[in-house]
């Protein structure tokens, strides 16, 4: 396969995302432990559940090139805007976006758009009335029309910089589960956040040779800002250090999240790194 870097990258530590033609994109998921790096997954970009993510993901700019239908990100109304100015104007960011993955049926049309990472209620719902206009010419492979998806990030204002970081992939998300935020859309109030092996992990991890280990929570919250669940997506190979992790996250608090104008339940992503020289 002829594999290209892609200007995307991956907020997980050792994932590289490329391009293969004719225009798949594609994951490289590498394990760290010890001084040691290996490849320990290779498959679609932001696949983690087989039964939910079986389709193959393109890129996006394979999939505009076959759209015939619908524009990409048309301008929101004047109120809408007004309201995401505000959200950004209150937030550290200088953009609204919302990570979305959209996927067609054989002939073009889209058949799903499943979020995967928002900063707010009122930015996606536009993302997603958005996708719903659009339609695409079958995506080929030789002379097969294939089904695809392909991760759709819709910014506001416009980014032309197009600095494109996958969120983590959360395996099977449905339409019921919380609203996915990045964490720089909460604002934890108390809860050590410094979480490091006990002397038991430290003593072992160091006869290994150290280095860097990696684990990576999905952290999900009820509306009054107290965690309800931890879920280890990427483990780091130090099984006690990632429980110590999962428990000290339980007793993190929140401020309430409030979205469109209601206390909300949200979930987000946490890594968390140790190196051991």
């Amino acid at each position: 396969m002829k594999m290209h870097r892609s200007p995307r990258t991956d907020v997980l530590f050792g994932v590289g995302v490329v391009d293969v033609d004719p225009g798949f994109e594609i994951e490289i998921a590498f394990k760290f432990l010890a001084r040691t790096a290996w490849v320990r997954w290779i498959g679609f970009s932001g696949r983690r559940d087989i039964a939910q993510d079986a389709l193959p993901t393109v890129q996006p700019e394979a999939l505009e090139s076959l759209r015939i239908e619908g524009q990409r990100m048309p301008s929101p109304p004047p109120s809408l805007q007004q309201v995401l100015d505000a959200n950004i104007a209150a937030s550290k960011r200088t953009t609204e976006y919302a990570w979305v993955k959209v996927c067609v049926d054989a002939d073009g049309t889209v058949t799903s758009a499943k979020p995967r990472e928002t900063t707010s209620a009122e930015w996606l719902e536009f993302a997603q009335a958005t996708i719903a206009t659009w339609k695409f010419k079958p995506f080929l492979v030789g002379s097969q029309a294939l089904p695809v998806c392909a991760h759709e990030r819709l910014v506001y204002p416009p980014d032309k910089a197009r600095n494109e970081i996958f969120p983590v992939a959360y395996g099977g998300n449905t339409a019921s589960d919380p609203i996915l935020l990045p964490p720089t859309s909460l604002n934890r109030v108390s809860g050590e956040t410094m979480i490091a092996p006990d002397n038991e992990t430290k003593a072992a991890f160091s006869q290994l040779g150290g280095g860097l280990a990696v684990a990576a929570f999905k952290v999900c919250l009820d509306e009054r800002g107290t965690v309800t669940r931890v879920t280890r997506l990427e483990p780091s190979g130090l099984e006690r250090w990632d429980q110590h992790i999962a428990e000290t996250m339980r007793t993190w608090r929140y401020e309430p999240v409030v979205l469109k104008g209601k206390p909300a339940a949200v979930c987000t992503g946490v890594t968390m790194m140790y190196r051991q020289n």
